[in-house]
């Protein structure tokens, strides 16, 4: 448990370290992530009907990928 402990300090003091350009494009990558997020939930809530997949092949692209 000890060892664990460490390595996740470790991590967090790896990732709080970085220049401007670094937080900015954790930033984006993190605006991405929310993005994303919101529309998961959107898609739980109302359904697969908000993909707007209406042919076979989108279909068959969205389940492919499971």
């Amino acid at each position: 448990m000890k060892n664990i402990w460490h390595f996740y300090m470790g991590t967090l003091v790896l990732i709080s370290k970085g220049s401007k350009a670094y937080y900015c494009w954790v930033l984006f990558l993190l605006g991405l992530m929310a993005i994303g997020a919101v529309a998961y939930v959107q898609q739980l809530n109302e359904g697969l009907i908000v993909t707007n997949m209406r042919d076979q092949v989108s279909w068959g692209f969205y389940i492919s990928n499971f």
